[in-house]
């Protein structure tokens, strides 16, 4: 027995051995294969990188020179499908060579999901990225190789290497006498000799990992190459124990068997338990979500691709007015306004193109044939092979909404209104941000148009005269260190034709709690007229008094109580008084009397003012 055993371990040691050293001849196999894929891959990436720096050395290249670089890289390496230029929006404007790559002419690669994202994340990373595998618009299947091209800091768009699975792969990979091999891009098969075994516990893997690939390589050893390396030692041990190896066979099998079958029951046990687990899981997640789609106040209504209505929830009775037996089988046109049949169809095929819906506003028809305003989303629903089946919409009663933006848009007409109808100019400085608001009539006051003069406090503060914007930039300060109740100035403006207005500038400053000024609301008033009158006045007044100066008679003025309001410097010398001696006497005092023409004194009484 222990003979018997010993023979049969010695058997079993030499296999193993056997075993281990094939194994290691394919795993070395792999290791080359999966190194030469890389040397090769990166050798093509690095002609495509250097015909990138060439292009962005130059600022860019001509159509000719691009497509002479392309074709001389094309006969150092002709398993290139075709070398191309896309521009940075995505379209594909230069190819070579133009023989068999018609059909990609103006292609736009942003159309197609892999290439788009590849693109996106080339250009944003300034990386070399290859694509997963593709199905290339030539025909077979391929991958991208994108080189991002930035000139001074600006996208220019990708060189573009496309390859042929088959094609480039026949080309670089020399495997020896002996071997199979097969690629896969993720779970995808994308490349296969001839006479790659279906199946193999020989089988070795390598990975590619390079600019984003992730390729499998797996090499599998031939019939022929498994029986050159076996030897016929362990046959002979084999045949030596013969008996006994049976016997023993048959023993393991047993045990083997027995051991299956526990396997085979725990794992249906845990299998069954776990099942049993998620089902319970999902009615909890099936009746919450019921629960919850129920309760809701918004309409949720489910429906197929034939636009059949599937499922319809209470609160689209209460929007809609129609129960869910009334609806559930019907189309959803029923709800759709004539006006509005076009619009739901854009949708429903965007749902099958799987693109996104952002929620939009729209109206649909109640029970009743009234109109209601509704907030809708939109989003797919899909089988676990994750084909869309059908699609789930969401509405909202936006009717309040609707009419308080009805109300706000009349409130703020009625303001708009205002502001034209008031001849001031009205402003509202937001002092934390800087940005004004200036109303038609301020703008217009200087002879300006609406659209030129921006919202900022720098418009209104280059336009003050330079005489003026100190004094009114420190009266603004006081008002804003509450110093002053309000704010009020008067100062020039510049107008548009160069000249300059008096505006009276009048305004109120609101505080946080902090004590921070927030925002000055206020209005400007344009004074010129005014002060031009004042200025007239001013002038009158000045002429007038040089004119009394000069008479050579005394002359004073009285107030109707006979005080002297003014005297010229004539009546100060007869009087022997200054002119603040003057200033305020009166002709009751008696000091001062008046003469009538023929020289007698006029009585105090009969004094006329």
């Amino acid at each position: 027995m222990l003979a018997s055993v010993a023979v049969l371990l010695l058997w079993h040691q030499l296999t193993i051995k056997e075993q281990l050293h094939i194994e290691q001849l394919i795993q070395q196999e792999a290791d080359a294969i999966e190194l030469q894929l890389s040397q090769q891959l990166t050798s093509r990436v690095q002609t495509l990188e250097r015909m990138a720096k060439r292009w962005e050395s130059n600022g860019g290249i001509t159509q000719d020179i691009w497509k002479a670089d392309a074709t001389a890289l094309i006969e150092d390496f002709y398993d290139y499908q075709a070398i191309e230029w896309v521009d940075s929006d995505f379209q594909l404007r230069w190819v070579v060579p133009q023989v068999g790559n018609e059909a990609v002419q103006n292609l736009d690669l942003s159309q197609e999901r892999r290439r788009r994202i590849t693109l996106r994340v080339a250009r944003d990373l300034d990386q070399v990225i290859l694509t997963r595998h593709i199905f290339l618009v030539q025909g077979g299947q391929g991958f991208l190789a994108t080189v991002p091209l930035y000139v001074d800091n600006n996208f220019d768009g990708f060189i573009v290497g496309v390859f042929r699975f088959q094609t480039l792969l026949d080309n670089i990979l020399r495997v020896p006498t002996g071997y199979k091999v097969a690629i896969y891009d993720g779970r995808e098969l994308v490349y296969c000799q001839p006479g790659f075994p279906d199946e193999s516990s020989l089988q070795k893997t390598g990975v590619v990992q390079a600019y984003g690939a992730n390729w499998r390589v797996v090499v599998a050893p031939t019939k022929a190459l498994i029986s050159e390396a076996k030897s016929s030692l362990p046959i002979i041990v084999l045949f030596g124990g013969l008996v006994l190896v049976w016997l023993f066979v048959l023993v393991v099998h047993l045990v083997q068997l027995s051991r299956c079958h526990i396997y085979k029951v725990q794992n249906v046990n845990r299998k069954l338990k776990w099942e049993i687990h998620q089902r319970k899981l999902a009615e909890i997640d099936r009746a919450r979500l019921a629960a919850i789609v129920e309760s809701s106040e918004d309409a949720i209504i489910s429906k197929n691709l034939e636009d059949n209505i599937t499922s319809w929830n209470a609160g689209a009775e209460r929007i809609f007015g129609y129960t869910a037996s009334e609806m559930i089988g019907q189309s959803g046109k029923i709800l759709i306004p004539p006006d509005y049949q076009e619009e739901e169809q854009e949708i429903i095929q965007k749902i099958i193109r799987e693109e996104r819906i952002e929620h939009y506003d729209t109206q649909r028809l109640r029970k009743d044939g009234s109109l209601i305003d509704v907030s809708i989303s939109v989003s797919p629903i899909k089988d676990e092979t994750g084909y869309i089946i059908g699609a789930s919409k969401i509405a909202r009663n936006i009717a309040e909404r609707k009419q308080a933006e009805a109300a706000l848009r009349q409130s703020e007409e009625r303001w708009e209104l205002a502001l034209k109808g008031n001849n001031d100019g009205i402003w509202d400085w937001n002092v934390q941000t800087n940005e004004v608001f200036f109303s038609s009539r301020w703008k217009e006051m200087l002879g300006y148009k609406d659209d030129e003069i921006e919202n900022k406090i720098d418009e209104w503060e280059k336009r003050v005269h330079p005489d003026d914007l100190e004094s009114v930039t420190q009266v603004i300060q006081d008002h804003f260190a509450q110093k002053t109740p309000f704010y009020l100035s008067e100062h020039r403006v510049r107008c548009k034709d160069g000249s300059y207005k008096w505006i009276l500038d009048r305004g109120q400053a609101l505080w946080d709690n902090g004590g921070n000024v927030i925002r000055m609301t206020g209005s400007h008033t344009d004074i010129t007229e005014r002060k031009k009158s004042e200025e007239a006045l001013r002038q009158s007044e000045a002429r007038y008094r040089q004119l009394i100066n000069n008479l050579s008679a005394g002359f004073v003025i009285h107030a109707p109580d006979t005080s002297i309001l003014l005297c010229n410097l004539t009546a100060c010398e007869l009087l022997g008084l200054s002119t603040d001696q003057m200033m305020g006497k009166t002709a009751i005092n008696p000091a001062w009397y008046f003469l009538r023409e023929d020289g007698s004194i006029m009585p105090p009484g009969r004094i006329s003012g």
